[in-house]
Order: structure tokens, then C-alpha cells, then sequence
């Protein structure tokens, strides 16, 4: 059940809301990107799609070195924690990524994004990104790739997507296993046959009720029903709006709790797992006041939901969006 990923896609209404106590609009960079009439301007053509923070001037001027080196509590070992003496469930919760690295992750998803469109492949949020856009409105601030699904019909169109543009970025294909989308200009993982950051592209099959995970080994607890994902949707993620299953909820609620926050259980940003202390699962209020959360309420008497991304209390933007959404 595909549906192609053009323009009319992204016709959907998106309401910026004013502040109540000040009558006031939104107007930071964040919600300059939710303006109704931005959001079907941008996606009318695929080049002008844009993630909040991403200079392409500067991702492709910088030398990239400090990509994927960063040192920080991630790297320590068991021991040295345990000499730390506190306790580290809310340092499980730090960034994984720098600016820097975050702004490359956007530049290559902005790359495969624009290769989809381009060539009529249908993808949409999946995994831990999709859960980003539920809850933040962005990557999880503790995460540290893009996951992705795409129809396993469409192998042949993706990979003849994303290989029209090599050699700059490159398409790692392993049989039976997620494929992975990369620059090869930062110098990471070099002992893989991929760079991170990378774009994980999962695979779903389908019968006629169910869509479900190509690899054998999710395919029981990656099953969803089709009329919870199509027709797709769209949501806000770093600034953009992209496709995500209609019924995202429904779809979530499958593998995760979205009140519950879960530490980051593998690196993909240096392909191991983290030490064991910086492994936990918190309520996701006793991170409020740390990271940006998405806080909802139904409108009365309308099938219209507000959603507003806020920081402890602090309003960082609002909108109004269709339910199940």
C-alpha cells in the first residue's frame, strides 16, 4: 500500500498558536518553519527543504576531523564510573552528538530526503526517530542516528536513488539487514564499510492487513496494522515536516512507552554499547527540565490536537495539528 512521495503529500494544514497569556505569535526560528503556507512552498519542490540549523556552506567547508571524535562519558570504562561515586542515571541521559555533529546528521538525511523525492520512493519515520518526532519534534536529544522504513518493493528504486549520488555518499547493502546511507567525507568507522553518521533504511513487508520488519528477527515485534500507518501523515522533525504513520500513537505504543525515557542502548556513533552505568530508564518528567519535550492537549470539540514544545516551562514553540498525528 505505497503512496508516492510528491508535493501532494505535504498539503496538510499545520496551525502556529498564540501565546495565551500574551496574545502573541511565535515567531522564533523554530516556528518560522510551522507557517502553513512555508510548509506547502517547501515541499513543492524537493531542493528547497530545509532542517533548522543546517549551513551547507559550513558543512562543507569544514574539514570534519572532530566528527565522531568527541570524548566524553560515553567513552569510560566501567571502573572509572564506578570511582565516580554518584549516581549516573540522568548522566545516561547526555547528548551524543555536538552541534556540529547533529548539523551532518541533517545534511545527509536533507541528501536522502531529497533522493526520495526526487525518484519517487516513499519512506517515513520509523524506530527512535519517529519516536523523536512524537516526543521532541526532533532527534532524540540522546540519540544519535536517523531511522527510516521503506517498502522492500522498492529496494531497486532506492538504491538507483541514493547511488545517483556517489561517489560523495554511498550505500551500505547487507542482505537481510537494514541498509545504511552515508558521506564519506568524515573519517569515522573506519575499520566498517560504512561512515557515521549514517541513515538506517529498514525494510517492511506486508500482507493484506499488517505491515511488518524484513529481518527475520523483528518481523513478531515490528508488525503493524496497515490502517494504523497509511494513509501517511506528516509531522514536524528539526524544523521540517516528514511523513510518519498516520496512526503514530497506535504505531508507537507497539515498542516503546512514550512517557518513559530509555538511555541510548547501542552507539552508532562508535558502533559498541555504552558502559553499564550509563544505561537507564527514567520516568521522562525527571528530564523535562533538561531537554525539550512535545506537552498536548486535545481542542474541545475539534479533531485538532495543540502540541507545544517546551523546555521546564518555557513555551519554545506551539502548533495545532490534526489528531492522531
Amino acid at each position: 500500500m505505497a503512496l508516492v512521495l510528491n508535493a501532494r503529500l505535504w498539503r496538510y494544514l499545520v496551525f502556529p498558536v498564540s501565546d495565551h497569556k500574551s496574545g502573541a505569535l511565535h515567531t522564533s526560528d523554530s516556528i518560522r518553519a510551522f507557517q502553513p503556507m512555508k510548509v506547502q512552498k517547501e515541499f513543492e519542490s524537493a531542493q528547497s527543504l530545509k532542517f533548522n540549523g543546517v549551513n551547507l556552506t559550513r558543512v562543507l567547508s569544514t574539514s570534519l576531523d572532530s566528527i565522531g571524535k568527541e570524548r566524553s562519558l560515553y567513552f569510560a570504562n566501567n571502573s572509572d564510573l564506578d570511582a565516580l561515586g554518584i549516581d549516573t542515571r540522568l548522566l545516561a541521559f547526555q547528548p551524543r552528538m555536538t552541534k556540529e555533529e547533529k548539523e551532518v546528521v541533517l545534511f545527509v538525511f536533507e541528501k536522502f530526503i531529497h533522493a526520495c523525492i526526487k525518484h519517487n520512493v516513499t519512506f517515513f519515520l520509523y524506530g527512535g526517530t519517529l519516536l523523536g518526532s512524537f516526543r521532541h519534534h526532533d532527534i532524540i536529544p540522546w540519540d544519535d542516528d536517523i531511522d527510516v522504513m521503506v517498502s522492500a518493493k522498492d529496494k531497486s528504486r532506492l538504491r538507483a536513488a541514493v547511488t545517483s549520488l556517489s561517489p560523495d555518499f554511498m550505500l551500505h547493502s547487507p542482505h537481510g539487514e537494514a541498509w545504511k546511507f552515508f558521506w564519506i567525507k568524515p573519517r569515522t568507522l573506519l575499520h566498517k564499510q560504512f561512515r557515521w553518521p549514517y541513515i538506517d533504511i529498514f525494510f517492511y513487508l506486508e500482507n493484506k492487513t499488517h505491515i511488518f520488519d524484513e529481518q527475520v528477527l523483528f518481523r513478531s515485534s515490528y508488525a503493524y496494522k496497515k490502517t494504523d500507518v497509511f494513509p501517511l501523515s506528516i509531522r514536524p522533525f528539526a524544523g521540517a515536516f516528514l511523513p510518519v504513520p498516520c496512526h503514530i500513537k497506535a504505531v508507537l505504543e507497539r515498542t516503546y512507552s512514550p512517557s518513559l525515557c530509555i538511555s541510548l542502548r547501542f552507539s552508532h556513533k562508535l558502533e559498541s554499547t555504552p558502559p553499564r552505568q550509563l544505561r537507564a530508564i527514567l520516568p521522562c518528567k525527571h528530564l523535562h527540565g533538561y531537554y525539550p519535550f512535545v506537552h498536548r492537549e486535545l481542542l474541545e470539540g475539534e479533531e485538532r490536537v495543540k502540541e507545544e514544545l517546551k523546555l521546564g516551562d518555557r513555551i519554545i514553540h506551539a502548533m495545532e495539528l490534526r489528531l492522531d498525528t
